[in-house]
């Protein structure tokens, strides 16, 4: 049921997060559109579900390859490989770049606490890959047993708004990512049952994502607040129903399997 969507899903997402840099985060960023122009409210309606979702692709495509202890080293120094090491070239790179031109993307302390802590867009691979390599762990010793458990705990404390006071590795953002993970490890555990079931899952999943999305726009003026702080209720409905939704009706383009490898890249 969804692992044949996945590709395409992984598009969307990735021409969601593109979009979003290119409008911008602000009127002063990006194209300079002022905050009441409706592009602005599709992008603020939005950021409940672009970095939720690429978190939820990524729970799903980890579930995919059995728990293996004898596989744990061989699967960090892979994640390492893919996150660590692309991500230390490209906040070099961008840090280079930000001193040449000047930009606001300097980091606030020592040049060093930008591969250390969260810096501009670079604080998901940070986080993704403390998930990974954690969770992996968590998942071997429990042998999965615990997967709904702990995605009720990560749900309360995402809204109980829990975390470290410091935010090394973006830890606290791994806490934020937490939840939409788990939920991608469940929908590629449970696929089966997902697939007896996939007009009611499509459904209910419609269903919470239209009650998410109508709590937003109940009081417009809420959009600056929204984006400041996601660990809400109608953020977790929007992030988690709407990642279901799209695994569950887009479209199977056979030709986009070769362009996922590329997603975290891109």
């Amino acid at each position: 049921m969804f692992r044949a969507r996945i590709e395409p899903v992984r598009l969307l997402a990735v021409l969601m997060l593109v979009t979003y840099h290119v409008v911008g985060d602000t009127a002063e960023s990006g194209l300079h559109i002022a905050d009441t122009h409706p592009l602005r409210l599709v992008m603020t309606l939005l950021a409940d579900l672009r970095m939720p979702l690429f978190a939820c692709i990524s729970g799903f495509l980890y579930a995919l390859k059995p728990v293996s202890p004898a596989a744990y080293p061989t699967f960090i120094r892979g994640k390492f490989r893919r996150l660590a090491v692309p991500a230390t070239i490209c906040i070099a790179g961008f840090l280079g770049a930000s001193q040449v031109m000047g930009t606001k993307f300097m980091p606030q302390g020592p040049i060093w606490h930008a591969f250390v802590f969260p810096y501009a867009h670079f604080w998901f691979l940070q986080a993704i890959l403390l998930i990974f390599v954690f969770y992996r762990g968590f998942d071997i010793l429990t042998r999965g047993r615990l997967l709904l458990v702990s995605l009720a705990v990560a749900c309360a404390v995402y809204l109980l708004r829990l975390g470290f006071p410091s935010n090394v590795m973006s830890v606290n953002h791994a806490l934020y990512l937490l939840p939409y993970f788990l939920t991608g490890i469940v929908m590629a555990r449970h696929e089966a049952r997902a697939a007896r079931w996939r007009p009611v899952v499509i459904l209910l999943s419609a269903v919470i994502l239209a009650l998410g999305v109508g709590w937003v726009l109940r009081d417009p003026g809420q959009n600056t607040a929204m984006l400041a702080s996601r660990h809400d209720l109608q953020s977790l409905m929007v992030g988690m129903s709407g990642a279901v939704l799209l695994l569950g009706i887009a479209p199977r383009v056979t030709w986009l399997n070769g362009f996922g490898s590329l997603a975290f890249t891109i």
